[in-house]
């Protein structure tokens, strides 16, 4: 388990040692045997240790932190921590050292990025020491975990508000494709429903108008504007939205899942590394055209009956990891059982409506009654 209040007492008995001059250490046995037990502890710690100059450039680190962002000892001494926390931010990593050498002390919650360009949550305990012209002594612990759950615990109580908000297909489906942008930062979500044997857009953010018009369809069409169809009579539908629509997947594979999803970090990777056939279908490529490397597609099943999909494009790498497309999964099954519910009533009103007209249209006299005979209608 994490040892935070003994790192607390090691941090504090070796800032009192420090003084105010610790460029010229006392080479005394106390001091000796302290450095000896912080090393030791920072060593077997179960958490990410490292430790940064004033300006963020890194001077050490233990494998526990290097295991978790993926780089070497070697490489993290020759970067600065602009590039792992608030990447895109650096003025961000500035006002931090700022605060934690004003503080002495700072607790933070941050995303880092791994050298593959994922990230993650991590919990940063750090601490300023007053040593070799300055240091800041971090401990970094992979939070993921908890905060995709208090995340999947927030989306899904707002799906169901939105859910039980209007019963109109539209307002819900506009309602969530900008919920599911916001939460995921990507740049374009798009919703694809059944409409006839095709699957064009029902609802899109973030996609240019051009690209949409030009993807909306996915129905290969012969050259008399008729259907493909395949061996068992089911229009042919291309490209990987196609496929996972279809269930054509092989889940040996990196870039699916059990599920049927698919998902990749870097399309022009996935184009250079793959085959055609390991892609299942010819693929249009459209989405590596618009200059979209993060790509995330995700059925919407309920049963044997395909609603459509999720979309989620990036221009940026990396966006993705293995939990954020299980989460998102489980999330198409909430969305998908608000659109269940909203064709349910829909189907029941329409139904309702043909009894209405039959009835209204009988030459016959019809009275309906109650058990307690008491006319109804």
């Amino acid at each position: 388990m994490p040892q935070w209040p003994t790192l607390s007492k090691l941090i504090r008995r070796f800032r009192a040692t420090s003084g105010s001059a610790a460029d010229d250490f006392a080479n005394t046995s106390q001091q000796e045997t302290q450095y000896r037990l912080l090393g030791e502890f920072l060593r077997n710690t179960q958490d990410g240790f490292r430790m940064i100059d004033t300006h963020g450039r890194i001077v050490e680190a233990n494998e526990t932190y290097c295991r978790l962002v993926g780089y070497t000892r070697d490489e993290l001494i020759q970067m600065n921590i602009r590039e792992i926390d608030f990447p895109d931010d650096p003025a961000h990593v500035d006002q931090r050292i700022e605060c934690v050498i004003k503080q002495g002390a700072q607790l933070v919650e941050i995303r880092q990025r791994r050298k593959d360009g994922t990230f993650f949550h991590a919990e940063v305990a750090s601490t300023f020491l007053n040593a070799a012209g300055g240091r800041l002594v971090s401990f970094c612990r992979d939070i993921s975990g908890r905060k995709e759950m208090e995340t999947e615990k927030n989306i899904m109580i707002e799906l169901l508000r939105l859910s039980n908000q209007t019963n109109n297909q539209h307002e819900f489906m506009a309602a969530a494709t900008l919920l599911l942008q916001k939460w995921s930062g990507c740049e374009a979500v798009g919703i694809r429903l059944k409409d006839g044997d095709d699957y064009p857009y029902f609802e899109t953010r973030g996609f240019p108008p051009e690209f949409v018009e030009l993807e909306n369809r996915l129905c290969l069409m012969d050259k008399t504007g008729i259907a493909v169809k395949d061996a068992s009579g089911m229009p042919v539908l291309e490209c990987m939205c196609g496929n996972v629509i279809r269930g054509r997947f092989d889940p040996s594979l990196p870039f699916f899942t059990p599920g049927g999803s698919f998902w990749t970090n870097s399309t022009t990777v996935l184009l250079a590394s793959t085959t055609q056939k390991q892609r299942q279908s010819r693929t249009r490529d459209h989405c590596h055209g618009e200059g979209y490397e993060s790509v995330a597609l995700v059925p919407l099943h309920w049963g044997d009956t395909n609603f459509g999909l999720l979309q989620f494009n990036d221009p940026r790498p990396g966006r993705f990891s293995a939990a954020a497309i299980s989460l998102l999964e489980r999330l198409a099954v909430a969305l998908t059982s608000g659109l269940v519910s909203r064709l349910t009533v829909k189907e029941l009103r329409q139904s309702e409506e043909k009894y209405r007209l039959l009835v209204e249209a009988s030459l016959e006299g019809i009275l309906i009654a109650d058990h307690e005979f008491r006319f109804t209608y």
